[in-house]
C-alpha cells in the first residue's frame, strides 16, 4: 500500500473545489433556462407537514418566449390554476380565494452569485427520478436563518425533478418530486 502525504490530498481537495463550485453554479444555470425554454407536462406529488397532494402541471414555450402554464389537483378538492406569460389567468376552488401572482411558480431567475453568500453549491453525484437520470445539487445554508435544499435536475433538460426543503436537524419539510415527464425537446 501506498502512502499518499496528508499535504498533497489538502492540496488535490483545494483544488477540486473550484471545479465543485462551477458545475454546482452551472447547474443552477441549467435550471434557471430550463424554465424559459423546456416545454413539458408531468404529474408530481407535493408533500408538506405530512400531507400529501398530487398535481398534473402542463408548461409550454411558444414563439417569441411566451409562456403558458396549467396546473391541476388531482386528488382533494379540485383546483386549477393557468397562467400565461406570469399572469393569472384564471383560478378555481381554494386557490382563487389565496393565490397572489407572486406566490406561485415564481420566476426562476437565479442569481449564482447572491445564492453563495447564503448558500454553498455542493454537487452530491447522479440519481434517478421518474425514470430519468439527475443530477443531484445541494445548496447548504452558510447561517442558522435558511434551510437546506437538495435538489436532482433532468440531465437532459435541466428541470427540477426532485425538491427537498430541509431544516438544521436534516427533517424533511416539503418535498418536491415528478412521477411521470414528458419533454419536447
Amino acid at each position: 500500500m501506498r502512502f499518499i502525504p496528508l499535504s498533497v490530498l489538502l492540496l488535490g481537495s483545494w483544488l477540486a473545489l473550484p471545479a465543485a463550485a462551477d458545475e454546482g453554479q452551472a447547474l443552477l444555470q441549467r435550471l434557471a433556462d430550463a424554465e424559459r425554454t423546456q416545454s413539458f407536462q408531468g404529474t408530481f406529488v407535493y408533500e408538506r407537514n405530512g400531507s400529501f397532494s398530487t398535481h398534473s402541471i402542463w408548461h409550454r414555450v411558444g414563439e417569441g418566449g411566451a409562456l403558458r402554464e396549467r396546473l391541476l389537483q388531482l386528488d382533494g378538492s379540485a383546483q386549477e390554476v393557468l397562467r400565461v406569460d406570469g399572469q393569472v389567468q384564471c383560478a378555481s376552488g381554494a386557490l382563487a380565494d389565496q393565490l397572489i401572482d407572486s406566490q406561485l411558480w415564481p420566476a426562476r431567475a437565479l442569481d449564482a452569485e447572491q445564492l453563495s453568500e447564503w448558500y454553498e453549491l455542493r454537487v452530491l453525484g447522479r440519481s434517478r427520478v421518474a425514470g430519468r437520470a439527475t443530477s443531484v445539487l445541494a445548496l447548504v445554508p452558510r447561517d442558522q436563518h435558511r434551510y437546506g435544499i437538495e435538489l436532482h435536475l433532468d440531465q437532459q433538460t435541466g428541470l427540477p425533478l426532485k425538491s427537498l426543503l430541509v431544516n438544521d436537524k436534516g427533517q424533511l419539510l416539503e418535498r418536491f418530486q415528478f412521477t411521470q415527464l414528458q419533454t419536447e425537446v
